[in-house]
């Protein structure tokens, strides 16, 4: 099934993508979607990435990517990285 859910995770409507992220997320697997081309989506990645946040993603188009990317600082256990991601979050 983790398969399936993989490839739901990448095509379908944005609702059934997230949808279909969360539960690979559930499953302890990291369920991407950081590139995808709708915001919604992009936003749910970003929480529950098991993975650290590319900083690039603090310069996202989308206001709620950005909260979101914001909101994972405190999480980050690499502090180079945070600081990239606080340095392009305070260039917005």
């Amino acid at each position: 099934p983790e398969a399936e859910l993989r490839k739901l995770a990448k095509e379908g409507t944005p609702a059934g993508r997230v949808a279909a992220m969360t539960l690979l997320h559930r499953r302890g697997s990291d369920p991407g979607g950081l590139d995808d081309p709708h915001p919604g989506v992009r936003e749910a990645a970003v929480r529950l990435s098991m993975k650290e946040i590319p900083p690039a993603m603090a310069d996202d188009e989308d206001a709620r990517v950005r909260f979101a990317v914001a909101a994972r600082l405190g999480e980050s256990k690499d502090e180079k990285a945070t600081l990239e991601l606080l340095d392009a979050l305070a260039e917005q």
